[in-house]
């Protein structure tokens, strides 16, 4: 549904926004919950499983979202701090910042879609050549899905097709990973591999930079993180 809705993505992601900087009562009740008292029970009540995924997902959503604001620069960050945390008008952001209100709202739309996609568990083409987040979405991945083997081996809570949707989710990260490690140690042999390596260790320069660092003209930058990327669709969302 959310595919098809993007403006439910952006309210997802909103809501996720909020949650991390405001916690309401019953959020806070959730996250004080004794989580180590789940580890002794056998998770045989269907009432006891649910609520463990409900805290389970509560505590995860923080993660998510720090682990996309972690991947932004610096102004990025700073802006979703003003706009959510302290609750300033994207007018007084702008002040802060020295930057466009028109500049802000893309910034705005951008991040919450990245938001929504991690909380999703989708990575993107823009995310080629984020290694971390690649790492962190793969962390998440592992903790989520033997989680739920853990107490929901037989399936009786959550849905054996849900689970198997993570799995081959974990799957292709973990190739398109390998992919990226592969390539990168090639970066003494190959052209290409000389700027994807440089492009993945500096994800936020620009294809001009990358150029001046390697020695190349921008144009066959161009054609080589293109070609790298296109490489890379059999593993992305």
């Amino acid at each position: 549904m959310h595919k098809d809705h993007p403006e439910l993505r952006l309210s997802v992601a909103i809501q996720a926004l909020n949650q991390r900087y405001h916690e309401t009562p019953e959020l806070r009740r959730i996250l004080q919950s004794d989580w180590s008292s789940f580890n002794d029970l056998s998770y045989a009540n269907d009432n006891v499983k649910c609520f463990a995924i409900k805290l389970m997902k509560t505590r995860l959503l923080k993660v998510q979202v720090d682990a996309v604001l972690s991947t932004l620069p610096k102004n990025e960050r700073n802006f979703i701090v003003y706009r959510y945390r302290d609750k300033k008008s994207v007018d007084n952001c702008a002040i802060n910042l020295e930057r466009s209100v028109s500049q802000l709202n893309k910034w705005h739309h951008r991040i919450l879609m990245k938001v929504a996609q991690f909380i999703l568990f989708e990575l993107k083409e823009d995310d080629v050549f984020q290694r971390l987040k690649i790492i962190n979405m793969l962390e998440i991945l592992a903790g989520v899905i033997s989680f739920y083997e853990t107490i929901d081996p037989t399936y009786r809570v959550v849905d054996k097709a849900a689970q198997n949707a993570l799995r081959y989710r974990y799957d292709k990260y973990r190739q398109l990973l390998t992919a990226i490690n592969e390539c990168c140690r090639q970066r003494d042999m190959e052209i290409k591999a000389k700027v994807v390596a440089t492009k993945v260790e500096n994800p936020e320069i620009s294809q001009q930079q990358i150029a001046e660092l390697c020695y190349l003209n921008a144009g066959t930058v161009s054609r080589c993180l293109r070609n790298f990327t296109q490489d890379m669709y059999p593993y992305l969302e």
